[in-house]
């Protein structure tokens, strides 16, 4: 099953109904573990049904000892290639009846999945977007923001709760009726980190899988905005491509699009695990509560993981104004301030890679050399 990595030292399965991911070509095993609670033998049937899955080795009814577990294999092998499977089982004894649902997300090597599932059952559709190395987690209904870079491997998160890909702006002017609210209330007004994104799969299975999120930001200083982005996966890197597109409705000096990353480097009282980094810098340990102004040719920053060698960079494919480093006591801010917006009704559009990986801070500049390649070549 998929485990989703709530902190470094925390992670839960998601299941009801449960997310499990393959990579093709292959089987995905279950075991269903039942418990008779009884003073005697209990018979359960069991009933298994999905579409476009070869099911192996199932019994149709299991006969349980008094007081006795009995574990139950399901054998799933996908039928048509990279896709979102889904099946459900139905176990019934007497009056008794149990139905549950399982997503099978399965992938062959070169090829990418999108995918809709609420992995933290708040109501609201998450999409997720994985290929065999990696898995990007990302909630509309919440800005918009990815709560997890995940390598697959390890299940390492290169975000946190926190989040990253934060849409947020330079400046907030507050309208007469909410001055001073935010002595109170402590909100945020400079970003759209809690607001409903809508979405749509663009593609979802194939050498690329892409999602287009929107959400119109009417109270954004001056006159509101529009706010684009597409989020692409290919199926043969460790790499997520942000492209996000800001139409403002009108523009004062001062106000431009700003993207946040947060990233975590220490648990609780224990000694730092990452250090951050950025091109022509060796990695360097955090200092808390602390903010740095990065030299203008940062083309790109992130941090490493001292216990394993994991690599997160942020590559900005679209010269910023300027980038830095906001500390706070565990975590921290990789903030990108582009220049102003210079056109009322045109729009401004910022290309964004992360790559998460085992890649050396040595070879990322090669890295970013074969990216840039890659994305302007025709489609």
């Amino acid at each position: 099953l998929v485990n989703f990595p709530l902190r470094e030292d925390q992670s839960f399965p998601l299941v009801h109904p449960a997310l499990a991911s393959i990579n093709l070509p292959g089987e995905a095993v279950f075991y269903l573990r039942l418990k008779n609670w009884r003073g005697r033998v209990q018979s359960i049937k069991i009933a298994i049904s999905g579409a476009d899955l070869k099911f192996r080795k199932v019994p149709t009814e299991a006969h349980i000892p008094a007081n006795a577990n009995q574990s139950i294999e399901i054998h799933a092998v996908p039928t048509k290639g990279s896709g979102l499977y889904e099946f459900s089982f139905h176990l019934s004894s007497g009056s008794f009846e149990l139905k549950d649902a399982v997503a099978l997300a399965a992938i062959e090597p070169g090829k990418a999945l999108a995918f809709a599932f609420d992995y933290d059952r708040d109501g609201f559709p998450d999409v997720i977007l994985e290929n065999q190395k990696i898995r990007c987690f990302v909630s509309p209904y919440a800005g918009g923001r990815s709560f997890a870079l995940v390598l697959k491997n390890s299940n390492h998160n290169a975000f946190n709760t926190v989040g990253g890909m934060r849409d947020m702006f330079a400046k907030r002017v507050e309208p007469k009726d909410l001055e001073g609210l935010n002595e109170y209330t402590r909100m945020n007004w400079m970003g759209l980190t809690n607001r409903p994104y809508s979405f749509q799969i663009i593609a979802s299975a194939g050498t690329l899988a892409k999602v287009k999120l929107e959400y119109e930001a009417p109270d954004v200083y001056p006159a509101g905005v529009k706010v684009q982005r597409v989020l692409s996966l290919p199926g043969d890197q460790n790499i997520v491509i942000e492209d996000s597109t800001i139409t403002p409705k009108s523009i004062e000096p001062g106000q431009a699009y700003v993207l946040e990353n947060s990233v975590s480097f220490q648990q609780a009282d224990q000694p730092h695990y990452r250090r951050w980094f950025m091109n022509g810098k060796a990695p360097t340990a955090f200092s808390a509560e602390k903010e740095l102004s990065f030299a203008e040719n940062a083309e790109f920053f992130g941090t490493i993981d001292q216990r394993n060698g994991e690599t997160f960079a942020i590559m900005p494919l679209t010269p910023p104004l300027k980038t830095q480093l906001k500390t706070q006591r565990h975590s921290g801010f990789f903030r990108i301030r582009y220049p102003d917006f210079t056109v009322a009704g045109c729009a401004a559009h910022y290309r964004t890679a992360y790559y998460f990986g085992k890649e050396s801070t040595a070879n990322l500049g090669a890295l970013l050399k074969v990216v840039n390649k890659r994305l302007e070549e025709p489609k």
